[in-house]
């Protein structure tokens, strides 16, 4: 809503939506799955076994994810082509930049969820929920904010700013 208020049926209120579809989906399917995944199997295991299948699935997660926003950062412009057909030249060029912003915001939801799923384990539902809201307060507040100075890409800082604040709060609790 606060998209459409500010900038309406415009190019760039469809780049943010554009830019974000991709992070949001790894986001979602990727993080969702590793989350399933070490609950399920890290509740099993018991204290050494628990922690070493940790340590190794965050080290394989933190090669992958960062490799993964490497090559999103890096050809974004292809990836936005091979998945959005028929943008205007001024919205490509637009949606790439947000995208480059938003793209690294994916390394740190995936691992987010991560943390979630380990602190889910341990009964402290509370933090992952308060963690959500962070996401989203930050991601709405610090964008708007500075895309009063920097139009459209304060939605892209926002989006990175906002991820990293709350994996910074999970990796605390």
């Amino acid at each position: 809503m606060v998209i459409g208020y500010q900038f309406g049926t415009s190019f760039e209120a469809d780049s943010i939506i554009t830019a974000y579809t991709i992070p949001n989906f790894f986001y979602i399917v990727l993080g969702g799955a590793i989350t399933t995944t070490v609950i399920s199997i890290a509740s099993k295991l018991q204290d050494q076994k628990q922690k070493e299948f940790i340590d190794t699935i965050t080290s394989g997660l933190v090669l992958f994810m960062g490799s993964l926003t490497i090559l999103l950062v890096v050809f974004a412009e292809s990836w936005i082509t091979l998945f959005f057909k028929g943008l205007s030249s001024e919205s490509l060029t637009l949606t790439v930049q947000l995208f480059q912003w938003m793209a690294p915001a994916t390394f740190f939801l995936v691992l987010s969820m991560l943390y979630s799923g380990l602190l889910n384990m341990h009964e402290k539902y509370r933090l992952t929920s308060f963690s959500t809201l962070i996401f989203n307060a930050l991601f709405l507040g610090v964008s708007l904010l500075i895309s009063l100075i920097l139009g459209p890409l304060g939605y892209g800082l926002g989006a990175l700013a906002s991820a990293f604040s709350m994996f910074l709060f999970l990796i605390y609790f």
